[in-house]
């Protein structure tokens, strides 16, 4: 539930800031405005759901608002100090349920021989192509705590 609405702001809110001219020189307030677009309409769809059960579901609703914006402003920055560009998100490789996906399953071999297939979904893939022409990639997983 979290993660899921955690996970559901990252993009949209990387998705929204990044289209803008300014980004990623954007101010707090900026952000913040963003965020407020975004977490407004996705808060609306979890009304009488999962954020809003009791009181307590209340209280954590407000925790992963607040965690979501102290993230998005961390991302933001990190975007603003470095080259790297979002190129993709939820972008998903290898095969779920018979379903291959346009990227191929990663593999590794042991040293028995035993081939390590991995199957997935990336949360956000950024790109950064160097004067040379060298193109670097950062996988990105979005996390909202430590048990997820």
């Amino acid at each position: 539930m979290k993660g899921e609405f955690y996970h559901s702001v990252m993009e949209r809110y990387v998705q929204k800031a990044a289209s803008l001219d300014k980004w990623p020189a954007l101010t707090e307030a900026e952000m913040n405005a963003l965020l407020d677009e975004v977490i407004g309409p996705l808060a609306d769809e979890w009304k009488n759901g999962p954020l809003d059960v009791d009181a307590l579901s209340r209280f954590h609703a407000q925790r992963i608002i607040r965690d979501v914006r102290r993230a998005a402003v961390t991302i933001t920055r990190n975007f603003a100090v470095g080259q790297f560009k979002p190129a993709a998100y939820e972008l998903r490789f290898g095969r779920s349920s018979g379903t291959e996906f346009s990227i191929p399953p990663i593999q590794f071999f042991l040293g028995d021989r035993t081939r390590i297939t991995l199957n997935g979904q990336i949360d956000r893939l950024d790109l950064y192509q160097d004067a040379e022409g060298h193109v670097y990639y950062r996988v990105i997983d979005y996390k909202s705590s430590s048990h997820d």
